[in-house]
Formats: C-alpha cells, sequence, structure tokens
C-alpha cells in the first residue's frame, strides 16, 4: 500500500510523490489487468504474439542499421 506523508502543508508535492510511487510498484496496471479475467491460455497466446512484435521490430531495426 502507498502512503505519502505531506509535509510543510505541500500537497502539490505529495501528489507527485504519490503519483511515482503508484507508477513504480504498477499498481493501475495490475487494476487493468485484473479487471476483466483472462484465461491462462488466453494470456500465453497475448504474451506469445506481443513477444513476437517485439522481435520482429528489433529486427528491422538491425536491418536498417546495416544499410
Amino acid at each position: 500500500m502507498v502512503t505519502v506523508i505531506v509535509q510543510d502543508d505541500n500537497l502539490e508535492r505529495a501528489i507527485r510523490k504519490f503519483r511515482k510511487e503508484v507508477d513504480k510498484e504498477d499498481i493501475l496496471q495490475e487494476y487493468r489487468d485484473r479487471q476483466y479475467f483472462e484465461k491462462p491460455s488466453a494470456k500465453k497466446h497475448h504474451k506469445e504474439v506481443s513477444l513476437k512484435r517485439k522481435q520482429e521490430k528489433e529486427n528491422e531495426a538491425a536491418a536498417k542499421e546495416r544499410k
């Protein structure tokens, strides 16, 4: 659980610090992942597809660098 202490009545600084902590702990991403149930096989499929896309992008970038 993320907690931020407000010092010197500086609420804006506390909000910035809170957002950084939430980003660091991937709380919003976990919320989005758990919002709807997804079968384990579907998760595996999405992961494989995204890895394949990432590898293709890297291969294209490497090919451009060689030219």
